[in-house]
């Protein structure tokens, strides 16, 4: 605002009146430094010189139509009282002034980042103009000349004493220039300038100045250690393993040392957590070197073994396993690192790891953000072409998603796969991204080991301060190409040559370290020779390790015996409250605070949902959500539910946060039920699908007590996150071992809305399924709640389309009452959220569970014809009858049409439907049974359930084995829905007159 002020007095002035002379230096060419005058001049008049404080003073608080200035005393240097300072000499410490800034903004376009020193990480070989001396008025002549570097603003008087030793003592412009290099154009550049305020950019000037001296002995040798060990490791593989592919850290060794950089700095600044992502590339080592993980495992892997307390799932390939371990820090301190699990889909962790980490900070009330940490690990053509990241990267300063920042570490090989930079990416840099939040970028060449540290220290420290983003772009290389098998030279030949004479980085560094008499040779080849011995010792160790096994194909277990102890492990668990609970919370849901003004139309939801309660009859859909939300709130289960538009809801159904009319104030009532309750978070989220279905996936991995939940805008929308789904949903735990409860929530139904709104594509979730498509073994032998619970306690996930609020509360209840998580996914329909569509709250209390089907016939019918079906189209089809039983002789007409809801459709309720098939074939052994959809025949969920209804009527004996199971659906289709009402209402109708034929 101060120099805001100092602007607009000056132009005003000049509008006003002729301008005082001294007035053109309130000019925007001078704004930074008159920034840091009044900033000083603020905070201590004292440390402003006297000659300035007329000048500041009216800066602060004159009039407009005042000058500025009218008289203006130079300050006298008491080491300068004999020297006279010219107007010229006054110009060139103007120059110096923007030179020093020109240096500051693209110094790191020119600096030596390549260690193969063949490229330019930002893709342009020719300097900017901007950091030619000319550009400031400076000649060949001047670079000999000497010039006083005393300007503020940028680094004040200390910049003299930086270069000259005294801040007494003129410079030559080279020695200054020559400086200016040293700081901007070495193995280190800085991106800095753009990222924020003065305060910030003084802090990273501090940071430069301090980085430009050469670490402490002590400490470039314990960071020899580092690369010993990250180099010695990746040899030692390939020497062993040579043929296998484990995507090894070789050009990039200098990774490990900047990693434990970064967590032995945070720890420092009060860490106690890290959360890590990473692609492939370098996560053996990381999981060694980094995060503990013992090398006897990693051999074992090799050889196609496992720990026997791991032996489960169908697994992953070693460089895609995580992992949970406790370490501790050169210092002592204490951090619980725990490296994700990820699949080869680059970047696709990311949202998990910022996910995860938001939720611990939640659970270990760290408002400040101090203890708990992410770090991301990318590629440097995955950063620049995913879109993931920059899903990723909005994020990070929404509220309920902010995490106080994310240190990202590109390792920068130069090359995607075969393609050049040139042809992966349109930005100079492949960091580019850093502008969404102008996070900082530290470019540093990755065989400059110290270099690497100083960045990964700046890079902690910036967090702790900021709480935001920043980015270390470590330029490095691949030695072997993409993997170890690769042949890179088929399409990068004059890069691998240069490869080919680059020493490996541990050798640089023994080498520096020598001539630097820091380490004697012999002392550095001892070390190596070292890490190596204890390598080789526990590779034998590997190869007689008793608790090892071969790992055996999960095929093994046949399927009849899939689910034979299942029902011991599993307990069906009370989801149903006392209705007087359940009015209590109803009653807090419904009650406006006195000061408070929603919208009129808000307001009369909210007495309809008020008068609900009072009754007990009347239940819609988000009301039963809500009651849902609250008792488990309220039984201490943190409950979140994000998404595009979740607070209203997209269809204007859920009001679960209100806004003032008047004020636009905020209020959740599920977050003010009682003093002591769990969070309750109801938020918006960007226009982000991927990302933010992966953050709630992360979000929900780290607590079991918690019903976490993403619900897509439309359910059409979700594909955006397919690889969340496919990656990490459906398959995470048979891969890795890691359960995670998320619920996903989708719109679905067709409306005769087209193509893009109607479908939320139930076939791609059941095809997810790994339920078994064959009656199993144990059918009926048991209650059948328990044996259905016991089946989710070991498959996938859940895929439900519940049709009433009474079952879509127990949905969502039960979810948190279980000895295990699993994802569940679930479809609602958008034309039944309101009434006729309502439960009473007699059917959420004690006593009341989730019921996985549903008939709908009256009590004792006899069945012509049995019609299971899921969702809304078994309302439209019931609404058909009643139209048609208006008449005496019409009131039973179409009766014998029993129509059947399948409100869990995987894991298939076997013995629920088995139930019903036999109650109806023994009233009428002719009765027919079908499968309803008003989805096209080729989607769906008919070719799931097919296969397992057909199954079960033969199993039952009343189907032969010729007999199959008939759908009444739309066409097969390429597009979900047709876009013309008329057709849509032909379909449906037709749909109808198949269902009561």
């Amino acid at each position: 605002m101060t120099s805001q002020s100092a602007t607009r007095h000056a132009t005003d002035a000049k509008t006003i009146r002729a301008p005082h002379q001294f007035e053109q230096f309130a000019a925007m060419t001078n704004l930074e430094y008159l920034e840091d005058l009044v900033a000083k001049f603020k905070e201590d008049k004292s440390s402003v010189d006297a000659s300035w404080h007329p000048l500041l003073e009216n800066i602060t608080s004159a009039s407009p139509d005042e000058a500025l200035i009218e008289v203006f005393t130079r300050p006298e240097d008491q080491d300068f009282r004999s020297t006279v300072i010219t107007e010229k000499e006054r110009v060139d410490n103007m120059r110096l002034a923007w030179m020093v800034r020109a240096y500051e903004k693209a110094g790191h376009s020119i600096a030596a980042l390549d260690p193969l020193g063949m490229y330019h990480a930002d893709l342009n070989p020719v300097v900017p103009a901007d950091l030619e001396p000319s550009r400031f008025g400076f000649t060949h002549e001047d670079m000999e000349r000497s010039y006083f570097a005393k300007f503020g603003g940028v680094y004040g008087s200390s910049f003299q004493s930086m270069v000259t030793g005294s801040a007494h003592r003129p410079m030559k412009l080279s020695a200054i220039i020559a400086k200016l290099k040293q700081l901007h154009t070495n193995a280190i550049g800085f991106e800095f300038m753009s990222s924020g305020h003065l305060e910030l950019r003084q802090w990273f000037r501090k940071e430069i100045v301090a980085a430009a001296e050469p670490l402490h002995p002590a400490d470039r040798k314990a960071i020899y250690d580092d690369i010993v060990k990250a180099c010695g490791f990746e040899a030692f593989l390939h020497r062993k393993y040579a043929t296998h592919k484990r995507f090894g850290l070789d050009g990039a060794e200098s990774l490990i040392p900047a990693m434990n950089a970064v967590i032995e700095e945070s720890a420092k600044g009060g860490v106690e957590a890290v959360t890590l992502g990473m692609p492939h590339r370098g996560r053996l080592n990381v999981l060694v070197n980094v995060c503990g993980k013992s090398v006897v495992n990693i051999f074992n892997e090799f050889e196609g073994k496992t720990h026997t307390t791991e032996v489960a799932g169908t697994g992953d390939v070693k460089y895609h396993l995580g992992i949970e371990k406790q370490i501790t820090t050169p210092s002592g301190k204490k951090v619980f690192v725990n490296l994700l699990a990820n699949p080869s889909h680059l970047e696709a962790v990311n949202p998990l790891v910022v996910g995860k980490t938001c939720a611990r900070q939640l659970y270990t009330k760290d408002t400040t953000m101090d203890k708990n940490l992410p770090i991301v690990l990318h590629g440097d053509a995955a950063f620049a072409g995913q879109g993931i990241c920059y899903e990723v990267m909005g994020l990070c300063d929404l509220e309920n998603f902010h995490v106080g920042g994310t240190i990202h570490i590109v390792v920068n090989n130069q090359v995607g796969f075969t393609t050049d930079p040139q042809q992966s990416r349109s930005s100079p840099y492949c960091t580019d991204l850093s502008r969404v939040c102008n996070a900082p970028v530290l470019h540093v060449n990755g065989d400059n080991v110290d270099a690497v540290v100083k960045c990964a220290r700046i890079a902690a420290r910036f967090r702790k301060e900021y709480k935001r983003d920043i980015i270390i772009d470590l330029v490095c290389y691949r030695r072997y190409g993409h993997n170890e098998t690769d042949v890179p030279q088929f399409t990068q030949p004059i890069m691998y040559q240069a490869i080919a004479k680059q020493p490996v980085v541990v050798d640089k560094v023994a080498a520096q370290l020598v001539a630097d008499g820091i380490m004697s040779k012999e002392e550095a080849t001892l070390k190596k020779k070292e890490y190596d011995s204890l390598l080789r010792q526990e590779f034998e160790n590997a190869q007689n390790a008793a608790d090892f096994v071969k790992v055996r194909t999960p095929y093994e277990e046949a399927n009849s015996t899939r689910y034979s102890n299942a029902v011991e492990l599993s307990s069906l668990r009370e989801t149903g409250l006392p209705l007087a609970s359940l009015q209590e919370i109803g009653k807090k849901l419904t009650t406006i605070p006195a000061d408070f003004k929603p919208h009129p139309i808000v307001n009369r939801t909210i007495e309809s949902r008020a008068k609900a309660i009072s009754t007990g009859e009347g239940v819609e859909w988000c009301l039963a959500e809500a009651l849902a939300f609250g008792a488990s709130s309220l039984e201490g289960v943190h409950v979140r539910l994000t998404g595009q538009d979740v607070e209203r809801g997209t269809f204007t159904q859920r009001h679960a946060v209100w806004t003032d009319h008047k004020t636009n104030a905020k209020y959740t009532a599920l977050s003010n039920l009682a003093s002591v309750q769990a969070p309750v978070i109801i938020s918006n989220s960007s226009l982000s699908e991927y990302g933010v279905c992966g953050f709630e996936a992360g979000y929900a991995m780290e607590n079991p007590k918690s019903l976490v939940m993403w619900e897509a805008q439309f359910g059409d929308f979700s594909n955006g996150a397919q690889i969340i789904f496919d990656q990490f949903l459906a398959s995470g735990e048979s891969k890795w071992i890691r359960q995670c409860g998320l619920a996903i929530s989708l719109p679905h139904g067709f409306s005769g809305q087209g193509p893009e709104h109607s479908s939320a594509r139930v076939e791609r979730f059941l095809q997810l399924s790994d339920d078994l498509d064959t009656v199993p073994a144990g059918f009926s032998t048991a209650n059948a709640a328990a044996m259905n619970e016991a089946r989710i306690s070991k498959s996938n996930w859940q895929v439900c389309y519940p049709s009433t609020p009474a079952n879509y509360y127990h949905m969502l209840r039960r979810q948190t009452h279980r000895d295990f998580r699993k994802p569940l996914v679930f479809f609602f329909s958008k034309a039944r959220l309101r009434a006729p569509n309502v439960s009473s709250l007699h059917e959420m209390a004690v006593g009341t569970s989730f019921q996985p089907v549903i008939d709908t016939a009256k009590p004792n019918q006899v069945a012509r014809k049995v019609v299971f079906c899921c969702g809304q189209i078994e309302n439209i089809c019931n609404e058909f009858r009643k139209k048609e039983q208006t008449g005496d002789y019409e009131v039973s007409k179409y009766d014998d049409v029993v129509l059947v809801k399948l409100e869990q459709i995987a894991p298939f309720p076997w013995e629920h439907v088995g139930a019903i098939i036999n109650k109806y074939a023994e009233r009428n052994p002719q009765v027919e049974f079908v499968w309803l959809q008003e989805e096209p025949k080729n989607m769906g969920p008919f070719e799931f359930v097919r296969p397992r209804l057909q199954g079960l009527l033969r199993t039952m004996g009343i189907y032969s084995d010729s007999q199959r199971v008939k759908c009444i659906a739309r066409p097969t289709a390429a597009s979900p829905a047709t876009g013309y009402t008329s057709i849509h209402k032909a379909e449906e109708e037709k749909i109808i007159s198949e269902v009561f034929a």
